[in-house]
């Protein structure tokens, strides 16, 4: 083993490095990590080796909150690194923040060895379990997971069997290159990677594997709309469902069309993934928790300049209006309806409350070939047999968060929506496309909510049956601990108080947490005086489930996050959708696996007997606004 201890001094420039001179005095002169990598491995020349390389700077950058350090740190050792080390063999690189910079070089001489102790023993900050048998050979694309027991979770033999039992299982998954009867694309509005991790805790703990987690495939979708970094969910609800990237606040539209301005539309639309799917022959479907005319059931069919035309009143009352030379959400559903099996959502009085003087639920009511419902008693009563369109509107504006639908409404659930949906559906033997948005948990993190919101990724992830938030949460608490409590007692604070365990880039939180010391300074509320506000009490809910989390800038509203978002598929073709995509991928994946509207002479096409009998499912983890 050969290790090398680096130490750079917090504040020395990461573009200052030997052998330009060292800009910190007092500090060892030394090769960056790249190079010093690459002059290891060269000199033990063993036939292979597992290489871990450790770069601290980058993570003292997020410690000291200096994201420009951060990001420039990472970009140096992710570009310099795989550059310099691409070409040896089996090389398998690390980055975790530890005390130093530390560099742990391993000879193999064959397809697997012991690696021993993985710390050196004047830096023991590794747990012993942490030994093991390290396999070589092409399996870069495994993914292990790290589930835990109480009891045993440093019980070397059970983490040794564990994570070689899931990585055979990964090993000996086969790809379904067949053609798609189905596709289900479920979209959790408003869940990133933070919301993803904290409600599979809230769920059942740290270990447990919610049903998005145990698809077989996953990646990062890139949300960025054409004209916006951070996104807003009409442009991505374009590009998952149309398969085209849009500008932000437009809906089934190309970049040609500007907001609030028709002049262009009718010569820029794109026909949507569902609307190709029932061109085919198949049933298609929409589910929502929002309004049916929001932005992301909206795009699946309408094409429109604004996203919040949800209505002709709306549209006159737009004074940013540019051109109105278009027909508003609520009208283009009703003129797709007949094309559209199933509609289930909320968003009643757009369809009633209008300056034309139409009504569209009465004319519904009135079209023999449909049948709508109102309510979770009319819904468990409907004929699923009897051939006609399945509609239910179920509230005048969105649904009820799930924590008070039952004691407030009689709305169905989302889990209901869906199960009722898919039966419908799957009476054409040609198979069909359903779109499901769990849109309440967007909501949620907007008010900077976490408890609404979570426990609304909890019921979303039941039905498995765009973007992300600026929604985040640590503070070391111990395992097991409540995400709506406190963090460790050992962080540092300048009262000597913990932290929260959640907390939100900017919202509406921000004064709630903030109150008037004795000299007439403005200082945060003990968080200590307020642990009863926060306790979960034996029905499963805090004093108030709609309070808000604290928050680092004031908002009215908390906006969403511009990183990536995580995607988990399975199924036919669902393999495509693993790395790092573009969103525009989804709606493509999904038209390639069923063989309808650019793919229909494509090889896996033209076999009937390799049609898969299951869908492909898809759980894309964006966000929307609103």
């Amino acid at each position: 083993m050969v290790a090398a201890d680096m130490e750079v001094k917090d504040d020395c420039p990461f573009e200052s490095r030997c052998p330009d001179g060292c800009p910190c005095p007092g500090y060892e002169c030394v090769e960056d990590i790249p190079d010093f990598s690459l002059g290891v491995l060269e000199k033990l020349n063993g036939e292979k080796n597992l290489l871990l390389v450790e770069g601290e700077n980058a993570a003292l950058g997020t410690v000291y909150n200096r994201p420009f350090r951060t990001v420039h740190r990472n970009n140096f050792y992710s570009e310099n690194v795989a550059l310099k080390l691409n070409n040896h063999f089996n090389i398998f690189t690390i980055t975790k923040r530890y005390p130093s910079s530390v560099i742990y070089l391993y000879s193999f001489d064959g397809v697997a060895g012991y690696a021993g102790h993985a710390w050196s023993e004047t830096r023991n900050y590794f747990p012993s379990h942490f030994r093991g048998d390290f396999g070589a050979g092409g399996f870069d694309h495994l993914i292990t997971a790290f589930p835990d027991i109480e009891g045993i979770i440093f019980a070397t033999q059970y983490w040794r069997s564990f994570t070689q039992k899931t990585l055979r299982e990964n090993a000996r998954k086969i790809q379904n290159k067949s053609k798609a009867k189905n596709a289900i694309l479920l979209i959790g509005d408003g869940m990133g990677v933070p919301s993803v991790t904290a409600g599979r805790i809230l769920d059942n703990g740290e270990a447990h594997v919610s049903q998005m987690d145990s698809l077989d495939y996953s990646g990062l979708i890139k949300t960025y709309n054409v004209d916006q970094q951070t996104p807003d969910s009409a442009g991505t609800a374009t590009a998952y469902l149309c398969g085209v990237k849009g500008r932000a606040g437009t809906l089934g539209v190309n970049a040609a069309v500007a907001r609030r301005d028709c002049s262009n539309v009718n010569e820029n639309q794109l026909e949507s993934v569902l609307e190709k799917a029932k061109r085919a022959g198949k049933s298609v479907g929409i589910v929502t928790t929002t309004y049916m005319q929001h932005a992301s059931p909206g795009a699946a069919y309408s094409k429109i300049a604004h996203r919040s035309w949800y209505s002709d009143k709306k549209m006159a009352e737009d004074s940013d209006l540019i051109n109105g030379d278009c027909d508003d959400i609520s009208l283009q559903l009703y003129n797709a309806s007949p094309n559209i099996d199933v509609i289930f959502g909320g968003g009643k009085r757009y369809l009633e409350d209008r300056n034309d003087g139409r009504n569209f639920t009465q004319d519904w009511i009135n079209d023999e070939s449909v049948n709508i419902v109102f309510d979770k008693d009319q819904l468990d009563q409907v004929d699923l047999d009897d051939g006609r369109k399945l509609i239910g509107f179920f509230a005048s504006g969105h649904l009820e968060y799930d924590l008070d639908r039952v004691s407030k409404t009689n709305q169905p659930s989302l889990e209901k929506m869906t199960e009722i949906a898919i039966k419908k559906l799957s009476k054409n033997p040609n198979g069909f496309y359903l779109f499901v948005e769990g849109g309440k948990i967007d909501h949620g993190h907007h008010k900077a909510s976490p408890f609404l919101a979570l426990h609304e990724w909890v019921a979303f992830d039941r039905v498995s049956a765009d973007h992300s938030h600026v929604f985040s949460f640590g503070g070391y608490a111990p395992r097991g601990a409540s995400l709506f409590g406190l963090g460790a007692d050992f962080v540092d604070t300048y009262d000597n108080e913990s932290v929260f365990v959640i907390g939100y880039g900017n919202g509406p939180g921000f004064d709630d947490y903030l109150q008037t010391n004795s000299s007439s300074q403005c200082e945060r509320k003990p968080p200590s005086t307020m642990t009863a506000d926060f306790t979960v009490g034996v029905d499963g809910r805090i004093p108030d489930i709609e309070r808000t989390w604290p928050t680092a800038q004031e908002t009215d509203s908390e906006t969403h996050g511009g990183e990536d978002v995580p995607i988990f598929a399975a199924g036919p073709w669902a393999h495509l959708l693993t790395g790092v995509n573009e969103q525009t991928l989804v709606a493509e994946v999904a038209e390639f696996a069923m063989c309808v509207g650019n793919y229909q002479e494509e090889e896996h096409c033209k076999s009937e007997g390799q049609i898969a009998q299951a869908s492909v499912l898809c759980f894309l983890i964006l966000s929307y606004f609103y």
